[in-house]
């Protein structure tokens, strides 16, 4: 029985793309690629929360990419760049002393990817916090 939901809700899906008029195969590569960059962007946070544990200190922004090349193996592609050729973008989350009245690092942070539009801040980006690894 829950094989023929998954499916009936499949069939629904390529149904609805198609009625649409959308281009079948590139919605289905771009399903796939999505879902290599989320397991990617965990992957990336992992290696960040390690270097904070490690050295107190996040990546910085300037080195994001030769960070990501140093600690990730992708056989065949640049660690530096997702699965669309976009630079993945490391924010951090800052927070006030109240005591030295001065910025400080939290160790948080924020994991972006462009997504399948390849445009930043639009509605198909892919984000990971710190705190959902």
């Amino acid at each position: 029985m829950k094989s023929l939901v998954t499916f009936a809700l499949v069939a629904f899906v390529l149904l609805s793309m198609l009625a649409s008029g959308a281009d079948l195969a590139l919605s289905m590569r771009d399903v796939a690629l999505v879902t290599l960059a989320r397991m990617e962007l965990k992957q990336i946070a992992r290696q960040v929360t390690l270097q904070y544990s490690e050295t107190g200190t996040l990546p910085a922004k300037a080195e994001f990419a030769r960070f990501l090349r140093a600690r990730l193996r992708t056989p065949g592609r640049d660690p530096g760049l997702d699965r669309w050729q976009m630079p993945y973008w490391l924010e951090t989350v800052q927070y006030q002393s109240r005591k030295l009245n001065t910025p400080r690092m939290k160790g948080e942070f924020v994991l972006l990817s462009a997504g399948p539009d390849r445009v930043w801040l639009s509605q198909d980006d892919l984000v990971i916090a710190s705190t959902e690894k």
